[in-house]
């Protein structure tokens, strides 16, 4: 139920209701003053919670700045460091750059004139063959020559018994004579004691006793040719002798003079097979060269690219500098706001300042924070480029090795084609003198045999002389033999007085008939020696003259000789210069390869600078997290405040 009231005493009312409204104003009035008082307290504690928190954010983030400036000092470092390595890999690839281009023009220089030269050595393979054929046909000529010589000897050697056998006639026919003229002077004696029965055979006596002497001079002139001809064949025979000695030689060097040019046959081939090999060296070379040129130019392109790339961080850094500086500004500005909060009186105004403040803070951050991926950004950039750059460096540093191998194996065998060239052309030099030696030899050997063959000519015709003089043998002969039978004729004439005659007659005819036999001998020995000489002027002047043909065509064909002197002086010459290419290409890919090893480790420090720099850049942008972060506290204290 609920209480009731006891009414208001009359009068007393107003003024109860008065107090009671006063009073309750006065409750009212305190509950204010405390609710106030408690307000104040709690935004006091607020402020003095908010004052801290900011206090120490902004420590936080002085903290951080100066993190952050370290981290930008470590950047800018690597950044120089990095732009040192880039210079380096510029300088060095532009070294490099240099040698591979010269190298590689010299090697096809090299290449051009390996392709003459070779050219060169096929002329001189066909020159020497050629050469050789010559020189062999010219040694069958001499070995025809020889043969023929010595069948010619075996004919000199039956004159010479054809000439003996004559010597013999005519000394039979002498004595015969002799012993005619002894008994024409016993008939003559005889018919001289017969007295008038004598006269006819005293005539005869005379008559034999007189062609007994023209026996003689006639012998006497045969026996004169006969010496003639054996003196003639003789020396005939000495020149032959002379010709088969120098013949024998000849042949001995042209056989030495063949070797000779079947070993240069071989050599050049050997010369030949190897420049063949050193083209393909070369074409390798070129091809090696031609990578690393490559290579080169996209280390070159690289360390242009990453030269850009250190440009932009480094503009990024600077960018960072001054947004670190504005972010330093802004957190002194922001303890000064956060100090007079502090120390003045809370005010709605200060708070908002604070909250712009940290919105500044955030915006630069935020700034800050795009900076450090365009670093980022850059130093990935950089870090690909050094990581292709040592890989390239590796392949060129390969590539490099191969080309000094390479140009080892060009400079060995231009070093074995030097050395074989020059063995060649001292044997080449040789071949020369000694074929022009020999050539001339066998062309005054041809023209000693076409002399001899004039001689035989000349022996031919005084030896056609004999058949006059024979035939005046054979008719003294007969007219001796025609006086035999006068004188048995006398004789008979005479009777009893001439019967001595009768029997020197007889012994007259059959002498005569023996110097018949004789001089039948003499003549056939005579046609004999005729067709021996006819025959041996016609084979020795044949002889002779195919001999002076081939020296002749062997002398054409030697001169090719003086060509092949030109041909292998221009072979040495190439591939001395090949040698000397390859030697010096060899010098210059050293230092290609210290190059190589210069721009190997500079991508090397590259890349350990960009993990460093990579690290700062975490860092940093950790710290521009942080920062984010503490901005966004800063700014949500503020909006609270």
């Amino acid at each position: 139920m609920p209480t009731k009231r006891l009414a208001t005493p009359p009068g007393k009312e107003k003024n109860f209701d008065k107090k009671l409204e006063n009073r309750i104003e006065q409750q009212r009035q305190e509950a204010r003053r405390n609710a106030e008082r408690k307000r104040a307290q709690r935004l006091a504690q607020k402020k003095e919670s908010a004052v801290e928190t900011l206090a120490q954010a902004i420590t936080e983030m002085s903290s951080m700045v100066q993190q952050a400036a370290s981290t930008i000092n470590e950047l800018e470092s690597t950044m120089t460091e990095l732009s040192s390595s880039a210079a380096q890999t510029s300088q060095a690839t532009e070294e490099t750059s240099a040698i591979i281009s010269q190298g590689k023009a010299d090697a096809d220089a090299a290449k051009r004139g390996t392709q003459a030269f070779l050219q060169k050595v096929e002329s001189l393979q066909r020159h020497i063959t050629t050469t050789t054929d010559g020189i062999g046909a010219l040694i069958e000529g001499v070995n025809t020559a020889l043969k023929s010589s010595r069948e010619t000897g075996t004919q000199l050697g039956t004159l010479e018994k054809q000439a003996a056998k004559i010597d013999g006639g005519v000394k039979g026919i002498l004595q015969i004579s002799d012993q005619i003229n002894l008994f024409a002077i016993n008939a003559a004696i005889e018919a001289s004691r017969a007295g008038e029965h004598g006269v006819g055979f005293a005539v005869v006596a005379d008559e034999v006793r007189k062609l007994a002497e023209q026996v003689d001079g006639i012998s006497g002139q045969i026996a004169e040719a006969i010496s003639a001809v054996g003196e003639g064949v003789d020396l005939v025979t000495k020149d032959l002798q002379e010709m088969i000695n120098q013949a024998e030689k000849d042949a001995s060097g042209a056989n030495e003079i063949t070797s000779i040019l079947e070993k240069a046959v071989a050599d050049i081939e050997i010369v030949r097979k190897k420049s063949t090999d050193i083209e393909g060296f070369l074409d390798t070379f070129v091809q090696q060269m031609s990578q690393m040129e490559q290579n080169g130019e996209l280390i070159a392109s690289g360390a242009t690219q990453y030269s850009t790339a250190i440009t932009q961080a480094s503009n990024s850094i600077q960018e960072q500098v001054k947004g670190l500086e504005s972010i330093s500004k802004t957190a002194v500005d922001l303890d000064g706001q956060v100090n007079r909060m502090s120390d003045e009186k809370y005010t709605q105004s200060a708070a908002e300042d604070l909250a712009t403040s940290a919105e500044e803070m955030s915006a630069i951050v935020e700034e800050s924070s795009a900076s450090v991926q365009q670093i980022s950004s850059a130093v990935n950039e950089i870090a690909q480029t050094a990581a292709e750059q040592s890989e390239l460096s590796a392949e060129n540093s390969s590539l490099a090795d191969q080309s000094v191998e390479t140009a080892s194996k060009i400079a060995a065998n231009a070093e074995s084609n030097l050395e074989s060239t020059k063995a060649m052309q001292a044997q080449l030099k040789k071949v020369e003198n000694d074929t022009a030696e020999m050539i001339n030899g066998i062309d005054q050997m041809g023209s000693v045999l076409v002399e001899s063959a004039t001689k035989v000519s000349t022996l031919f015709a005084d030896i056609s002389q004999l058949d006059r003089v024979v035939g005046k043998l054979t008719n003294v002969n007969l007219l001796t033999h025609l006086l035999s039978v006068s004188g048995r004729i006398e004789s008979a004439k005479a009777g009893e007085h001439g019967a001595g005659f009768a029997t020197v007659s007889e012994d007259i005819r059959q002498l005569v008939e023996q110097s018949g036999e004789n001089i039948t001998d003499i003549s056939e020995s005579v046609r004999t020696i005729q067709e021996t000489l006819k025959t041996i002027s016609g084979e020795v002047d044949q002889t002779g003259t195919g001999i002076r043909r081939e020296a002749e065509s062997a002398k054409k064909t030697t001169s090719r000789l003086v060509q092949m002197e030109a041909d292998i002086v221009d072979v040495v010459q190439g591939v001395t210069g090949i040698k000397k290419m390859a030697e010096e290409s060899h010098k210059a890919l050293e230092t290609v390869k210290e190059a190589i090893d210069n721009i190997s480790q500079a991508a090397e420090q590259a890349a350990t600078a960009c993990e460093e720099a990579a690290s700062a850049v975490a860092q940093q942008g950790q710290a521009m997290t942080e920062l984010a972060s503490t901005s966004e506290e800063i700014a949500a204290q503020a909006d609270e405040l």
